[in-house]
């Protein structure tokens, strides 16, 4: 069983000055007084010293099938975080066609913030919910009629702990409303009463592979906001006993990686003209879903959220001040883009303050940083 030190490595750390940080902010202050700028270390040690040009010859099925497995005979309690997006669909689906048992399939849900099925808008996203998970967890219960859905209905909870979030910037890096919810301190972030050891594992569908391009190469980045999102940093901080685990982006499955990266890479050698779209996110999304997915077929999407922190499918609670707790979130949203601006502005390091999205404010956010690029080939 890994011990809490080996595995909160496996979430990565800002490197700064040769300086480990698990606070960003913090590696940026330190970056601008020292003169050498944060890196975000994401497995360096492992994945620096692996071949990720070499295309693996098993199957992506293969792979999501062993990994499924492996964490099975691992943990005592497996429970998963569901969306019923492709990430977190796709590892559930390779569970339950292998017979595998699953014992918590968790869903979090905000019914009172949805509109209609014709509203396809980012801010809707949560009607993916009911229009999306659910029907595909029906289909996922014909090939596993043990699973176990439980719905958390956040509303309330994200209203409440905004409301007496007291946030500490050297140590929280998540400031998206319902990120709240996944931190210990600030939080109820088990409501479920998963017991808190270390046998037991909540898996995350983190998350795709980030394929890029430059000068006729392809290169395979990892970047830390899909990591920030989920607060996995501050729950190893404050000790929570229970092992999350990301079931794509981990040591452990390198060559599950190098694998999507080559199925990507050898998709755009065929269709180079389509090359020009590999940095713009919903054309990438939807070409590379049904290939490192090819099983999963959606029958409801919205368009993707944008911004960091301030996303739109939280519109709901960020443009309503009104909200309790929505007030005390933009007075922290404030606060923390004045010491940003006080930090950066300035410095030759100002290029990496970015306006987040919102519809009515100015909220300033460090842009994601990204790993080392791995290299998968040529053109």
């Amino acid at each position: 069983m890994l011990n809490n030190c080996l595995h909160q490595k496996r979430f990565g750390a800002w490197k700064s000055n040769g300086k480990d940080y698990h606070n960003k902010l913090s590696a940026v202050i330190d970056a601008v007084k020292s003169g050498h700028w944060i890196h975000w270390d994401f497995n360096d040690d492992v994945f620096a010293r692996h071949d990720w040009s070499r295309e693996p010859k098993d199957s992506l099925t293969t792979f999501y099938g062993n990994r499924a497995r492996t964490l099975r005979e691992r943990y005592q309690h497996i429970a998963v975080e569901f969306s019923g997006g492709a990430d977190s669909w796709n590892l559930l689906y390779h569970f339950c066609r292998q017979g595998l048992h699953v014992d918590s399939v968790i869903h979090r849900y905000a019914e009172e913030t949805i509109t209609t099925p014709t509203d396809k808008s980012s801010s809707n996203q949560w009607a993916e919910g009911k229009l999306q998970a659910w029907p595909s967890f029906q289909k996922l219960l014909e090939l596993n009629p043990n699973l176990k859905w439980h719905t958390w209905n956040i509303v309330e909870p994200i209203k409440q702990a905004w409301q007496a979030a007291n946030i500490d910037f050297s140590i929280h890096n998540n400031f998206h409303p319902g990120g709240i919810l996944k931190t210990p301190d600030l939080a109820e972030h088990n409501p479920f009463g998963i017991p808190n050891h270390e046998s037991y594992a909540m898996v995350y569908g983190v998350d795709k592979p980030n394929v890029e391009f430059a000068d006729g190469k392809f290169y395979l980045v990892f970047y830390d906001h899909p990591v920030i999102l989920r607060s996995v940093l501050e729950r190893q901080f404050f000790g929570v006993g229970v092992q999350d685990i990301f079931f794509y982006w981990d040591p452990d499955c390198v060559d599950m990686m190098t694998k999507q990266g080559h199925v990507i890479m050898n998709w755009f050698r065929k269709h180079s003209n389509m090359i020009k779209f590999i940095n713009d996110r919903p054309t990438y999304l939807s070409i590379i879903n049904p290939l490192i997915y090819p099983d999963y077929h959606p029958i409801w999407q919205s368009q993707k959220p944008k911004g960091l922190f301030a996303q739109t499918h939280e519109n709901w609670f960020i443009n309503n001040s009104h909200i309790t707790g929505s007030k005390r979130w933009h007075d922290i949203m404030h606060d923390y883009t004045a010491i940003l601006e006080h930090t950066l502005i300035g410095t030759e390091y100002s290029k990496y303050l970015q306006q987040d999205h919102d519809l009515h404010e100015t909220f300033k956010v460090l842009a994601s940083c990204p790993s080392r690029a791995y290299y998968l080939g040529d053109l």
